[in-house]
C-alpha cells in the first residue's frame, strides 16, 4: 500500500478515534454533574484527542498488519 493511503487511513482512524472517545464519554455521562462546561471542554480537550492517538495507531497498525499477511501469503504461494 502506497505512503498517501497509510497516511490517509491514519487521519480517518484519528477522526473517528476523537469522535467515538468524545460520544462514549457523552454517553456515559463523564465528568462533574455540578460543572458540566468543565467536563465537556476537558472531553473535548483532553480525553478525545487521546482517543484520536488511540484510532491513528489502531488503523496504522491494522493496515501495515494486512499488509505483511498478504505479502507473506504470496511469497509462500510461490515457494
Amino acid at each position: 500500500m502506497k505512503n498517501s493511503s497509510r497516511i490517509a487511513v491514519g487521519v480517518a482512524g484519528a477522526a473517528a478515534g476523537y469522535v467515538a472517545t468524545f460520544v462514549l464519554f457523552s454517553l456515559l455521562d463523564f465528568g462533574n454533574r455540578a460543572d458540566p462546561i468543565t467536563s465537556g471542554l476537558l472531553g473535548l480537550f483532553f480525553y478525545s484527542p487521546i482517543g484520536a492517538i488511540a484510532g491513528a495507531m489502531l488503523a496504522s497498525w491494522l493496515v501495515t498488519r494486512s499488509g505483511k499477511d498478504a505479502g507473506n501469503a504470496a511469497s509462500r504461494a510461490t515457494a
